[in-house]
């Protein structure tokens, strides 16, 4: 019977005046398909949960996995209902809000494994810092991660192609779907279907594992069991916890992922161990995500090799788990294009670019020429055609050494870019030469310069890495500074070919993988290499899963440019999701550390500044107003530190104290004490008059601070603030101007100096 004719028979059962005492619904629905019977509303058939529906528990326990609900199902007898759902659709809301959270709904669901599939997140992560998971608030025994990685397996096994929501599907214990509810018109058409669908099946097997010994519940798949032995584990001593895990190493039955993931964060080198031991035993892809986790704290390479090889059984059924391994099989390799080590020592020996060495190389190559021996032939002797293509292509170089310089004034620079295309024109004679491959070494070098569009810069970056394989040792150590700029676009078309690859799921060689990594071994100390080019890196890295890379990447960087605002953005994110976010220790204790060096900057107070700002933002944002007003208090202190002696960051401590005193007035403001909110914002107002729009981490600004201290506050202080915001106005008028989020008009003037949020001290 088709789903249609089954929506037809079900909306005719809904009309009976005495429906079956399962179906909790009293809603009568028209037929399928008739808009025009019923004479309600859509928005009052499917009404709007409220906030109070939606602090309601949800009472149906969805599991955790398809995996696990098809364990249950054929453990149980009982056939599996999976819920589809989707954020913003009207009976979709109705659904998640008000009908999962009804005792009488969850009793008509019981006869059923349950599952639910959405693919919108609700939080921002599935577990805390201590690996314990974050459930979804929408669904409730599930995280996001997991509703979300169920809508792919469902949409290919049983949703036709089609993504409708809500949509109810129930699925035999042989896999098979015999019922496929969806385009109702009423909730009473859904649960009918529900109802009649659980009518006349043989009794399920009803498993009760609550007094029996945690190996046996350990091997069970119900999200019931596995809660009970985390539960256990968490509270369990380190004895009772290394007896769960060798548990779960020999037990028959479905993967323990969370117990691993717990395991892994408890900070017990020997749990770890029993973890890492479990991960190497993962068949299925849900297993990826911990893998690519515990790879970052692995001491032993043959752990490491150990899930590469998991990962590499894994890729039998997952195209991600196929990528993964070609990147860190590429990473174990060894380039045959690029000899990393002995480059780097080539590269770092040549030396910065000084803009007075240039001038007066291309001064000496206008009256001499250095010839193989190591001797100049004097201007005026007789010169082959190749040695004056040789002199025109020094000159070239020499030109182009002066555009790299930040010493020479932006003036000239398309003066000096001329001058290297005139002198690489007369130099083309060495291509027919055995030293063609220097004349191409310089000319992308050139092109690289010159820059261009996206098509430009990758036809580019193709010849890069046609050249590098081709160049012989002693090129290389003749390359000079151009051959530094032609190896990072070799990197860059590496990198490129393996995410286009991976975008369009196709094979790619690992030998790619170990090309990039060696070319940038061999650029990663030059004078010449910058904080964006490691980030760049780090950034590709962390794209591909090569997470602990990335994190040595990142630290390199920090180490080589201790005050670069790119690694110090790089560093926060990193720090606040892999540290406690209920404490920020993470952030602000290494901003403590990095500040503790003998040798660290005064600049660096300005970062710890930040990072402090930044943890009292996510404190706001977590409910923590005492803790997020000692963390500002933290920032404006570092600030003020920052600006001692340190005339040029002087004006943006003064900008970030400012923001961080009018994050304190709306502490003050939302604790209900407008008279004190009144007096910090007066303060922001005058430390950094150009800090009034500026956007915070929770993207307010002190003018909307101030507005609505207006409106809180007595007339005497709503009459002081309209005065000061009068003067401000003008001062500049476009502080008024709404954040670049909510203009509707194209062409505005952009917010000034405090629209944007400036990472670095300025």
């Amino acid at each position: 019977m088709n789903a249609f004719l089954i929506l037809i028979l079900a909306s005719f059962q809904s009309t009976d005046p005495t429906p079956p005492p399962s179906v909790p619904d009293a809603e009568q629905g028209p037929s399928v398909g008739d808009t025009q019977g019923s004479g309600i509303a859509r928005e009052e058939m499917w009404r709007a949960p409220t906030a109070e529906d939606w602090q309601k528990p949800v009472l149906i326990t969805f599991q955790r996995s398809w995996e696990d609900a098809f364990a249950v199902s054929r453990e149980t007898g009982k056939p599996i209902l999976a819920c589809i759902n989707m954020d913003g659709e009207i009976a979709s809301e109705h659904y998640a809000g008000v009908r999962y959270r009804e005792s009488d709904v969850a009793a008509l669901y019981e006869p059923y494994v349950c599952v639910v599939a959405s693919v919108y997140r609700h939080n921002a992560r599935d577990f805390d810092s201590d690996g314990n998971r974050i459930l979804c608030p929408r669904f409730g025994s599930v995280t996001c991660g997991e509703h979300i990685a169920l809508e792919p397996t469902l949409y290919s096994l049983y949703l036709d192609e089609e993504r409708v929501a809500p949509r109810h599907v129930v699925i035999e214990l042989d896999g098979s779907e015999s019922q496929d509810i969806y385009y109702a018109n009423d909730t009473a058409s859904v649960f009918n279907v529900i109802y009649q669908s659980a009518q006349g099946r043989p009794a399920p097997r009803e498993i009760n594992r609550g007094d029996r010994p945690l190996p046996d519940r350990i091997a069970s798949a119900d999200i019931a069991d596995r809660t009970a032995v985390e539960q256990a584990f968490s509270t369990g001593d380190l004895a009772t916890q290394r007896q769960i895990l060798e548990a779960a190493l020999v037990a028959n039955g479905s993967e323990q992922n969370q117990l691993w993931r717990m395991a892994l964060h408890s900070g017990s080198p020997e749990l770890a161990r029993l973890a890492v031991k479990g991960l190497a035993q993962a068949t299925s892809p849900g297993a990826i995500d911990l893998i690519l986790s515990s790879m970052r704290g692995l001491e032993q390479s043959s752990d490491r090799e150990v899930l590469v090889g998991t990962l590499e059984r894994i890729g039998k059924d997952s195209e991600r788990a196929r990528q993964l391994v070609r990147t860190f099989r590429g990473l174990d390799a060894k380039s045959g294009a690029v000899d990393g080590e002995a480059t780097a020592v080539v590269l770092a020996d040549s030396g910065g670019v000084r803009r007075d060495v240039a001038v007066e190389r291309l001064e000496g190559y206008a009256k001499a020429l250095p010839t193989g021996s190591g001797t100049y032939a004097v201007e005026g002797a007789a010169l082959t055609p190749e040695q004056l293509a040789m002199q025109a292509l020094l000159r070239a170089e020499a030109q182009l050494d002066l555009v790299r310089s930040d010493e020479t004034d932006p003036r000239y620079l398309a003066l000096h870019m001329e001058d290297a295309s005139r002198n690489l024109t007369a130099a083309r004679p060495i291509m027919e030469t055995e030293l063609a491959w220097r004349w191409e070494l310089v000319d992308i070098a050139f092109d690289l310069a010159r820059g261009g569009g996206a098509v430009w810069i990758q036809s580019t970056e193709d010849r890069a890495a046609t050249l590098i394989p081709t160049l012989s040792e002693e090129a290389r150590a003749q390359g000079g500074l151009a051959l530094r700029d032609v190896l990072s676009a070799f990197v860059h078309q590496r990198q490129r070919k393996i995410r286009d690859a991976v975008r369009t799921k196709s094979e790619w060689p690992p030998a790619w993988m170990a090309d990039a990594a060696e070319a940038f071994r061999a650029i990663q100390d030059a004078p010449a290499t910058t904080a964006a080019d490691f980030i760049d890196r780090r950034d590709f890295l962390a794209y591909m899963g090569a997470f602990a890379e990335a994190d040595a990447m990142l630290e390199g960087a920090l180490d080589r440019f201790p005050l670069d605002a790119l690694v110090h953005e790089r560093l926060r994110a990193r720090l606040l999701w892999d540290k406690k976010l209920d404490a920020i220790d993470g952030l602000e204790g290494r901003y403590e550390a990095l500040l503790a060096a003998p040798d660290a900057s005064p600049t660096l107070e300005w970062y710890a500044g930040y990072a402090s700002r930044t943890a009292a933002e996510v404190r706001r944002r977590s409910g923590q107003p005492v803790e997020a007003a000692h963390a500002y208090r933290r920032a404006i202190e570092h600030f003020a530190k920052a600006a001692e002696g340190q005339p040029v960051i002087e004006p943006s401590c003064h900008f970030q104290t400012a923001v961080c005193i009018a994050g304190e007035a709306r502490l003050a403001l939302d604790a209900n004490q407008p008279s004190i909110a009144l007096q910090l914002i007066l303060t922001s107002f005058e430390t950094a008059p150009e800090a009034a729009s500026a956007l915070d981490g929770l993207n307010m600004t002190a003018i909307m601070t101030a507005n609505a201290i207006q409106g809180a506050g007595s007339e005497a202080e709503a009459a002081t603030l309209t005065t000061k915001l009068d003067e401000l106005r003008q001062l500049d008028p476009h502080l008024f101007d709404p954040p670049e989020f909510e203009r509707t008009s194209q062409g505005r003037r952009p917010v000034g100096f405090g629209g944007k949020r400036f990472t670095g001290p300025r």
